[in-house]
């Protein structure tokens, strides 16, 4: 069954300085495009208006990202509510401020490290590591130090084996 994802821009598709885009966060960029492959509705759902919003969305676009709605609901939510409502509705919500997500953001560590100490915490089983590079002895073989990895073992749906560190 399809679903409708909602992807905010700034430090979540992208790294921004604001206004400035600056590199795509490829984990999330790839996983909207494997959503819409998929059949599911993607919606950008961003606080950008005017110019800003029309550059991220050809930005998008360059990136082979194409959207069903932008700041709005779906045509099926509208015609389901009978109206559009002012809250955006979505299966999901990938945002660089949703926990799941909360390593994602501007290339910034914000919340890496706190998630980086869980995960070695309830994965790995250890308090030891913590960004000591011992690697080679972890079950989680370096994911930790490597941010794009990361990113995308973070984005794993939860039903899906963790210990994926490849």
């Amino acid at each position: 069954m399809s679903k409708i994802v909602s992807f905010d821009f700034d430090g979540t598709l992208a790294v921004t300085k604001w206004p400035e885009i600056i590199r795509p966060i490829y984990p999330v960029v790839e996983y909207a495009k494997q959503c819409k492959a998929a059949g599911d509705q993607i919606i950008l759902n961003t606080m950008r208006e005017g110019e800003r919003l029309q550059e991220a969305v050809d930005w998008c676009l360059a990136q082979g990202i194409e959207f069903d709605a932008v700041n709005d609901n779906v045509a099926c939510m509208q015609e389901f509510y009978g109206n559009n409502p002012r809250k955006i509705f979505a299966n999901e919500y990938i945002d660089d401020h949703n926990l799941v997500f909360a390593g994602v953001g501007n290339g910034s560590r914000r919340n890496l490290d706190k998630y980086v100490a869980e995960l070695c915490i309830t994965v790995a089983r250890s308090n030891s590591c913590y960004f000591d590079r011992e690697c080679e002895s972890c079950e989680l073989n370096g994911l930790c130090c490597d941010e794009d990895k990361l990113l995308a073992f973070m984005m794993q749906p939860a039903d899906e084996s963790n210990r994926q560190t490849e």
